[in-house]
């Protein structure tokens, strides 16, 4: 009887998903490489998720995991298609690596032989760190990109309610005010600074009889965040990064 194997494929976001280094193309190498050895694969575990290191909070490997005790029996093979698919943190790769083997699962991957020496080992643990410092060295590039945009004018994030983002020929990304959520967020801001609308139940109530968001409900922790952004008055500040406030770049909804 053919031993059984499970594919493990990872991606740590949508966009990646769909690109040729995606779970498509992980899946297709780990199969050809399943017929290659003789294994017969009985299931494959997918991940659009990075679980910020620790694999337990990525649902295929939890499932994965899940689905090898519920039959201990079995003589697993997990195979992926590199060692980043498993971790790119090396504290919790060992820490995979030992659920792997107590439940007596081999690894292996169509690009790498996973060799349990301790100099093995060793390679596994350089290769994982390299791709950690990797992943570290691309998260400070994006936000230092992010911080530039701030101290410029330009809203780096999500969009808040209100608005949405539009490629600009001179600004490239930039925020500019939705219909009719706009003008429903100037009335209510207005009528609670001239006291119209006397309360932040008086500004909930306002939104909700005006079917804002198309009658999605209108939560008091929404209230709070219309009355205390600066962004709907034209202006960006991110204390987390120190970046004061200054006149962004975007339209203002309402005045400063």
């Amino acid at each position: 009887m053919s031993r059984l194997a499970l594919i493990y494929a990872r991606v740590s976001s949508e966009r990646q998903a769909t690109e040729g280094h995606g779970l498509d193309a992980q899946e297709h190498r780990c199969r050809a490489y399943a017929e290659s050895k003789g294994y017969e694969v009985e299931k494959v575990f997918r991940d659009s998720f990075s679980g910020g290191g620790d694999f337990m909070n990525r649902p295929a490997m939890s499932a994965l995991l899940g689905h090898a005790d519920k039959h201990a029996h079995r003589d697993y093979v997990v195979l992926f298609d590199d060692l980043k698919r498993l971790s790119r943190d090396t504290a919790f790769y060992m820490k995979l690596k030992d659920e792997f083997r107590v439940r007596g699962i081999k690894l292996e991957s169509p690009n790498f032989v996973m060799d349990d020496s301790d100099e093995g080992s060793f390679v596994q643990q350089i290769l994982v760190g390299a791709a950690e410092l990797e992943r570290k060295q691309n998260r400070r590039q994006v936000i230092q990109k992010q911080k530039a945009r701030l101290e410029r004018g330009y809203w780096s994030f999500c969009p808040p309610t209100g608005y949405k983002f539009e490629k600009h020929p001179e600004h490239g990304k930039i925020l500019v005010p939705i219909s009719p959520e706009a003008e429903l967020i100037k009335m209510a801001l207005e009528g609670y600074a001239s006291d119209k609308l006397y309360d932040q139940v008086a500004v909930r109530n306002f939104l909700k009889i005006n079917n804002f968001r198309n009658g999605r409900p209108v939560h008091m922790s929404l209230v709070r965040r219309l009355l205390t952004e600066t962004l709907y008055a034209g202006h960006i500040e991110y204390t987390a990064w120190e970046i004061a406030r200054r006149k962004g770049l975007h339209q203002e909804i309402v005045s400063i």
